[in-house]
């Protein structure tokens, strides 16, 4: 059941879709973009990136997708395609980029012990620089707005308190206290498992997305189904640097206007002692944490887990996604 304020939103959204943009198809590329591991080395590296855009026109904004732990860019471009950030934003006229961390999906692997969360964070200030200046695909973005979720969002907010390159900050799935959950699950090894003939790498334990990820209600059969198919890797030197994103040190740098979303059935990432229940509560606790924010804007969805992109009101999401871009970073619309 969708409430009223959701239904609202919904059809506000829906409202300012760009003329066209419903039967436009959008165009993508898949590239991949030099990296290196640190300042001052070469970039021997790649990284897997896929920039869509919608029809025949480029907007003059950007969203980077960065996925979490275990998870590459299939968690925003999802095959249950309700449940897909990309289409989402492209049927409304918006240009979407993923990433891949180095280690997951189509990028490069280098030894595990490289890859940090200050590696992540690095990596995808180049990836930024990239969309900036040469452009991926031929096709250069004046405005670029990070949406994380997860270990993502550390990526993210770690990339943005550094380098102060991006325009907007989406955090999703993330806040500065881990949930009792989280501790447990991975010091008895609920979460993940050595990933086969990879040193130094961990994946999802079977079963363990739909324990963790999911709201109280469960997960859609058919998500679950394709969730379950499309594991990835986490390096245990991400595993043991990512509590540093939690510390606060790096939100509290960013200058940038942020979206807090949150989901209120969360058991990863908690508001203090419970769950994110309301959107105040996420203000409340998370929102001082942001102090240098041009803005911070807070909100949760009712009833979802850790995954916000796979839940089943999902598309709330999205939306208050692109309206709070709408509303609060400057772009040029086309």
């Amino acid at each position: 059941m969708v409430s009223a304020a959701a239904a609202v939103l919904l059809a506000t959204v829906a409202a300012v879709r760009p003329p066209g943009a419903e039967a436009a198809v959008p165009t993508c590329w898949d590239d991949r973009v030099p990296v290196a591991l640190a300042p001052g080395l070469p970039a021997a590296q790649a990284v897997a990136v896929r920039l869509c855009v919608p029809g025949d026109d480029t907007p003059d904004l950007v969203q980077l997708l960065v996925p979490g732990a275990t998870y590459n860019s299939s968690y925003w471009d999802f095959p249950v395609k309700r449940n897909s950030y990309v289409d989402f934003m492209n049927a409304h006229g918006r240009a979407t980029i993923t990433f891949e961390r180095l280690n997951t999906g189509r990028s490069d692997s280098v030894p595990a012990p490289l890859v940090t969360t200050p590696d992540d964070a690095y990596t995808l200030h180049q990836v930024v620089q990239r969309l900036r200046h040469d452009g991926v695909a031929g096709h250069r973005f004046a405005t670029v707005v990070t949406v994380g979720h997860s270990l993502g969002s550390i990526n993210a907010t770690d990339e943005a308190a550094l380098f102060h390159d991006v325009d907007g900050v989406v955090v999703s799935g993330f806040t500065h206290f881990p949930a009792p959950d989280l501790v447990t699950g991975l010091a008895a090894n609920r979460l993940v498992e050595p990933a086969p003939g990879q040193p130094g790498e961990v994946q999802p334990k079977p079963g363990a997305r739909a324990e963790y990820f999911y709201g109280p209600s469960g997960a859609d059969p058919d998500v679950l189904a394709a969730d379950e198919a499309i594991p990835d890797t986490i390096t245990l030197g991400e595993l043991a640097t990512f509590p540093t994103g939690m510390a606060g040190v790096q939100s509290d740098l960013i200058t940038a206007p942020v979206l807090l979303a949150e989901g209120s059935g969360e058991r990863i990432f908690h508001c203090a002692v419970g769950p994110c229940a309301t959107a105040e509560e996420v203000a409340l606790v998370e929102g001082p944490r942001y102090a240098a924010a041009r803005s911070v804007t807070p909100f949760v969805l009712a009833g979802s887990g850790h995954d916000l992109n796979l839940a089943p009101n999902a598309p709330e999401f999205f939306a208050r996604a692109l309206q709070w871009i709408d509303e609060t970073v400057s772009f040029r619309r086309v």
